[in-house]
């Protein structure tokens, strides 16, 4: 198709091309033609002539080929240009519906995603709520488990302490029998103790009395019936510390011998048992005694 283009326009050129040449050759001849020649000049010239109007015509004819030839070109171009456009359009269209398919396939991509996410998504809650519905029924059975253990550890728990209670309340019913028995025994022990105590500290009294007699000095003025009510403060040992007569019901001279009587019974004669050892006293002293 190129060359057949190349050879309709090199036709008309190479034509253009040999007409020019017969013309310039033509001129040439008649330039050097001799004077004597001069009488055929006319026709000479005539053919000349000819041949100049023939080339003027030509090159007319010559112009509107090439004219013709130009808009054959131009139309060609045209044509050129028509057919690339139709074709840039017809790329264009194709990349447009390239671009629709594309996005259509996109479009149909992400839908089918969508159902795909969707369905995941479903499954996922089915799973989910039979994976929660499992746990529910584990917790539950767990539970009830749970339930029996406690019921049965409470009620081990209520027998260990209604055993534990009664264990105790034995313990106690012993422990209070022991301690009536223990109290009593205490009771009987600290009576004839108190009794015990009792007779021997009548019995120290009168110990004291003795001794205090021993070293008594009646005087002269006494008459039957006198007393004193004697205080002494005593250190361990019957060492006398302190002699007071608080109440006396005789004379001074009495009251004064009663206190060196005490005086003189120093050391004091210890009580029967440590336990009635006094280290303040407070007896009666009577002479009848």
């Amino acid at each position: 198709m190129v060359w057949g283009e190349i050879k309709e326009r090199f036709e008309p050129f190479a034509g253009s091309v040999a007409l020019h040449v017969i013309l310039v050759l033509a001129l040439l001849v008649s330039v050097n033609l001799p004077m004597q020649d001069i009488d055929g000049g006319e026709e000479v010239f005539e053919a000349v002539q000819a041949v100049a109007i023939d080339g003027r015509e030509f090159d007319r004819i010559e112009h509107e080929k090439q004219r013709a030839e130009q808009r054959r070109l131009a139309a060609i171009e045209a044509e050129k240009r028509r057919i690339a456009e139709e074709k840039r359009r017809a790329e264009a269209a194709k990349q447009q519906e390239d671009v629709r398919r594309q996005e259509e396939q996109k479009r149909l991509e992400a839908l089918k995603r969508e159902e795909e996410a969707k369905r995941q998504a479903e499954i996922k809650r089915q799973q989910d709520e039979k994976r929660k519905a499992e746990e529910q029924r584990k917790a539950e059975e767990q539970r009830k488990i749970e339930d029996q253990r406690k019921a049965e550890d409470a009620r081990k728990r209520k027998e260990a302490e209604t055993k534990q209670r009664a264990e105790e309340e034995r313990k106690a019913e012993e422990a209070r029998r022991k301690a009536a028995l223990e109290a009593e025994a205490k009771r009987l022990e600290t009576e004839a103790r108190e009794r015990r105590l009792a007779g021997q500290r009548s019995q120290y009294v009168s110990l004291l009395q003795v001794a205090v007699q021993r070293n008594w000095l009646m005087p002269s003025s006494y008459r039957p019936g006198w007393t004193a009510q004697v205080f002494v403060r005593q250190a361990p040992g019957g060492y006398i510390h302190e002699v007071r007569i608080e109440r006396c019901t005789g004379d001074e001279a009495f009251c004064r011998s009663v206190e060196a009587a005490v005086r003189k019974a120093e050391p004091l004669p210890a009580p029967p048992d440590p336990t009635l050892f006094e280290r303040d006293l407070r007896f009666t002293f009577d002479p009848r005694n």
